[in-house]
């Protein structure tokens, strides 16, 4: 058995024990008087019993009685004065006590109706920042609209009267309108806009959705939209997400082809070149459009689409362009027949007929080009070809070749200096026979 304490010590644990016990019994208190605190009129916390000191008359039934606070949601009444468009007692209903989905009900309605001090009131009490910047919005734009500040802000008491006067200002339509938007409700917002007279929105809600058939449908209802100015919008959405095609198709839509042909032409989507052989072939030839037929000549060329840029060419009667493409890809039959088709008689330098002359001496047409030399003005070229050629054909004892060039070069030298040289020789010259532009590998 535990020896027994002395009187002392025995004493000072009973006193600690008491201590405990009364801070116990204190905290107890705290908490239940915590519990039981109600609002004042000021704001602050009061508890309950003091409230009931006051109100409670001593000696009646609910003397020293405890009562506990039990929160009842107002939400049905607050309801019933919002279907009487009684803003001011619905607000003061919903202090008392409302859910947050409440909060939010009271606070759209009241945007609807155009109450925007309560509505505002509302989303503050949810936090809803993003519907407070739209309203600070509709708030200041409907003010500059009426012509003095503070419209929106609403008088509790004038409230209630003016709560159908927003139906006969057609500005109160677009903002309702843009309420609907922000909720969601495109196809509703897009009605209430053209019931409001501001198509414009509709059409520029839908472009910013990118709902482009439902902007052109709004568009084509109005007259005073231009609709190539919708397409050109969407051509710029396309090249932004990098659809160059469809880009293009709209551009020319637009009545920007210069714009399609710059996009095909810079970045090359599939079948580009097709594409913009069909942009060139549908536009007009006129003044206008000439330097973007040559934009697609000269992408066409580049790309190796000889026969799409020759046609774009044609069109343009870019007789000039034309040969240098030939020149280029070294098509001289073709370059040939375009300088002597005599609807092009005097457009064409001579100075072409040299390239084609070296042409024909790389691949041994040396009696072609000698021609080409004479037509190219350049007779001191020829007549040394000819000189080198008949050299070639005396040292590989080719005597009949060399007779021949020997008859070419007298002729050449003795001829008048606009005369034509006749190719053909006399017949003792050319009877000898054998091959006149053989074995001249060194010309």
């Amino acid at each position: 058995l535990p020896l027994p304490l002395p009187p002392a010590e025995e004493a000072e644990e009973e006193e600690e024990e008491e201590g405990e016990g009364k801070e116990a019994d204190e905290a107890k208190k705290k908490k239940k008087g915590k519990n039981n605190l109600t609002a004042a009129p000021g704001g602050k916390q009061v508890p309950v019993a003091e409230v009931m000191e006051k109100m409670v008359p001593n000696g009646s039934m609910l003397a020293n009685t405890q009562l506990k606070l039990v929160d009842v949601p107002q939400s049905v009444t607050m309801y019933r004065y919002l279907e009487d468009k009684d803003w001011d007692s619905a607000y003061k209903i919903a202090c008392l006590g409302v859910t947050m989905e409440d909060w939010r009900d009271f606070a759209m309605k009241a945007a609807e109706a155009m109450q925007l001090d309560y509505a505002k009131k509302a989303f503050i009490r949810i936090r809803d920042m993003r519907y407070l910047e739209l309203l600070n919005s509709i708030d200041q734009r409907r003010s500059t609209s009426m012509g003095s500040p503070g419209k929106g802000m609403m008088a509790p008491r004038a409230a209630k009267s003016a709560a159908g006067d927003d139906e006969s200002n057609p500005a109160d339509l677009v903002y309702k309108a843009e309420l609907m938007a922000f909720q969601g409700q495109y196809q509703d917002a897009a009605k209430a806009f053209a019931r409001a007279g501001s198509i414009e929105s509709a059409i520029n809600m839908f472009a910013d959705l990118r709902q482009w058939e439902e902007a052109k449908v709004f568009a084509a209802s109005s007259e005073k939209i231009d609709s190539r100015e919708l397409v050109r919008r969407q051509a710029e959405w396309a090249e932004e997400v990098g659809d160059w095609s469809s880009a293009a198709d709209m551009y020319v839509g637009a009545g920007d082809p210069k714009r399609a042909v710059e996009i095909l032409g810079e970045k090359k989507p599939a079948k580009w070149a097709d594409q913009m052989s069909s942009i060139a072939t549908d536009m007009a030839k006129h003044s206008q459009n000439k330097q973007t037929l040559m934009m697609c000549a000269k992408h066409l060329a580049e790309a190796g689409e000889d026969a799409k840029a020759k046609a774009v060419y044609v069109k343009l009667d870019a007789v000039h362009e034309l040969m240098e493409l030939y020149i280029s890809r070294m098509k001289w039959p073709e370059a040939v027949a375009l300088a002597d088709d005599p609807a092009n008689a005097g457009k064409f330098d001579k100075a072409i007929f040299l390239p084609y002359a070296e042409w024909l001496a790389l691949k041994d047409r040396f009696d072609e080009a000698l021609a080409a030399y004479r037509r190219a003005g350049r007779p001191d070229r020829s007549v040394k070809m000819m000189e080198q050629l008949t050299f070639n054909a005396v040292v590989e004892a080719r005597f009949k070749d060399a007779a021949y060039y020997y008859w070419l070069l007298a002729a050449e030298v003795i001829k008048p200096k606009d005369a034509v040289v006749d190719d053909e020789p006399p017949a003792a010259v050319a009877g000898g026979g054998g091959e006149k532009t053989g074995g001249g590998g060194e010309g």
